[in-house]
């Protein structure tokens, strides 16, 4: 059995983020996660017996950092997660996700290569999922039949925003990216009507 080091691996995958939002799916070879990484030409190959399970464990490796960031939002708000404090949690998310600029151009190239690997697929539908957590279940459960639907919308409306921010920048008229956002969400996420009892 190979010995390998777990951080070694670990600065391995996050050089192949760099690499992959850099030169996308196809850049990502042996050789040059070697050269990006600066170790020995052979390394990665030590850490990853072929491609398609470099590939995947780069997935899991951008779940992984996407989890931990979208994991330091969720304390910034306070219960319940009403309009106000999906806001002030989407603005933050929002704004982070577009100045982590490779995370998010690395995330969009395993999404296109995930469309032609099926492996990939289970990975990404997690990393899409993060974002539709438990908290957001819950506010759709308490805003009837529809809430699904407009989290949905939101969600969609927002990752595109991010989208067209990280890889064409300038393209969108936007001058205030917490004011859309927040205009986002007050189209799209009625207010919730007082408890009467």
């Amino acid at each position: 059995m190979v010995r390998t080091n777990p951080e070694r691996r670990e600065a391995l995958l996050d050089a192949a983020i760099e690499l992959l939002a850099q030169r996308g799916a196809r850049g990502v070879t042996y050789r040059a996660l070697d050269t990006q990484a600066g170790v020995p030409t052979g390394t990665s190959l030590h850490y990853f017996r072929n491609r398609e399970e470099l590939l995947k464990q780069l997935a899991y490796r951008v779940l992984k950092r996407y989890k931990q960031r979208e994991g330091r939002n969720r304390p910034t708000v306070a219960d319940p997660l009403d309009r106000e404090a999906l806001t002030t949690l989407f603005q933050r998310s929002v704004r982070q996700a577009i100045a982590d600029s490779t995370l998010q151009t690395a995330s969009i190239e395993l999404a296109l290569e995930a469309s032609r690997s099926p492996d990939l697929q289970p990975i990404m539908v997690e990393m899409t999922r993060t974002g539709l957590s438990e908290d957001f279940t819950d506010l759709a459960a308490r805003q009837g039949p529809n809430g699904t639907n407009d989290l949905t919308m939101l969600y969609m409306a927002l990752h595109s925003l991010v989208t067209h921010m990280v890889l064409i920048p300038g393209a969108l008229p936007v001058t205030d990216i917490d004011e859309l956002v927040a205009h986002f969400i007050h189209r799209l996420i009625p207010e919730q009507e007082p408890d009467a009892s």
